[in-house]
């Protein structure tokens, strides 16, 4: 395509964190923009019913536009709202949720509750993921990939990361500059505070590298290559949310899906009866099961397999749960797993995601099957980035 230039108004910011214009009879997506821009932009991709477009120069600023602090900002991948006040990036993401869940759920008034801010929009990552690449003659670059996903760029000191991450990062670099540090090129895993498992807790000898991480004053071991909630500031906020988004009856026996360590399994186990924890990663099993002898609970079963066939398969041998708390990847759900659960006598789904766009595709067949959507809280566990985890309640109707 023949290069082309055009000045655009930018309106709006859609999900997934483009800028919305328009050029004549089509749509633009501009990424680094907000709403109320006027910018030059460079067309780089044209299809029938829209443009997309890099920005090559802001002519009038938007009235929530301010500088990024970082000077890697629009080049490297990990932030996308820098430009924009954090007051503006709650809005934004407030916004898209609900437009999310009306264009693919198919809820016309989603019941969205104001999103809960981060208490800290920089240095709130407790884990960080980096990329070691040797280029032309074998010299290294070492950070995160671009904003293309394609050339890493380097980083010496995050804003996003808590700064213990920072430091390890950049002695880990040094070592390999000087040759001190024989490694491979691959990513590379740096988690806040140190690197080891804490001594005095059961699971200090699980048969894998692990760290500790703390939560509303109770310690969790967690495979150092595994997950867990990266913002230190919110993880306790999170869990209080789940928590209140379901009823959680003394009595109950609940399901906790994609369970990872047991974050959430572990503060449930204190409210009902039963807690039965299922993930694919042993490692992640495992230490639950670490997590939970340490805190002497009994009422606590972890599996390892699949959500979709370990559910089924209780299912088909008679286990009933009354309520089912799900945190899967940015995958979502399997159909599957979503059709078990929607023939089982629940009385509710407490659903947590980093991805509103495929959540709000499983709510839709839960609702479909008889469910109904009573609640939606958004939290900005990734402030700078498009980005946004929401807890959604399901009843049944």
């Amino acid at each position: 395509m023949r290069s082309r230039q055009a000045d655009v108004r930018i309106g709006t910011i859609a999900f997934g964190g483009e800028g919305v214009g328009r050029i004549g009879e089509k749509v633009v997506f501009v990424p680094f923009t907000a709403a109320g821009d006027t910018v030059r932009v460079e067309i780089t991709e044209e299809r029938k019913r829209y443009l997309r477009g890099v920005p090559l120069d802001v002519l009038e600023p938007g009235p929530e536009r301010r500088n990024p602090p970082c000077p890697l900002f629009g080049r490297c991948g990990g932030c996308d709202y820098q430009h924009l006040s954090p007051g503006e990036q709650l809005s934004v993401k407030e916004r898209q949720v609900r437009e999310v869940f009306q264009r693919i759920g198919k809820i016309p008034d989603p019941p969205v509750l104001p999103i809960v801010p981060s208490p800290e929009v920089f240095h709130y990552r407790g884990k960080g993921e980096y990329h070691l690449r040797r280029g032309k003659g074998g010299v290294p670059a070492f950070g995160f990939m671009d904003v293309r996903g394609g050339t890493v760029v380097p980083v010496s000191r995050c804003l996003l990361m808590d700064d213990s991450i920072n430091g390890a990062a950049n002695r880990f670099f040094a070592d390999v500059l000087a040759d001190r540090a024989a490694v491979p090129d691959g990513r590379y895993v740096f988690w806040s505070g140190g690197e080891s498992a804490g001594p005095g807790l059961p699971g200090e000898g699980l048969p894998f590298p692990a760290v500790t991480r703390q939560v509303k004053g109770v310690s969790f071991l967690v495979p150092r290559e595994g997950f867990f909630q990266a913002n230190l500031f919110l993880a306790g906020t999170l869990v209080d949310e789940v928590l209140a988004a379901g009823e959680w009856n003394p009595g109950d026996s609940v399901l906790d899906g994609y369970c990872g360590s047991g974050l959430f399994s572990l503060f449930l186990a204190s409210r009902v009866a039963r807690v039965t924890g299922v993930d694919s990663d042993g490692p992640a099993v495992l230490a639950a099961r670490a997590n939970a002898l340490a805190r002497g609970l009994d009422g606590v079963v972890f599996l390892e397999g699949t959500a979709e066939e370990t559910v089924r398969d209780l299912h088909g041998r008679g286990t009933r749960f009354d309520a089912v708390l799900l945190d899967p990847p940015r995958a979502g759900c399997g159909r599957s797993l979503l059709e078990t659960l929607a023939d089982a006598p629940l009385r509710e789904i407490v659903y947590v995601s980093c991805n509103p766009a495929t959540q709000a595709r499983d709510v839709l067949l839960l609702v479909e099957k008889g469910f109904r959507l009573s609640s939606l809280r958004p939290l900005d566990m990734f402030p700078q980035t498009k980005h946004v985890e929401v807890i959604a309640r399901l009843a049944r109707s």
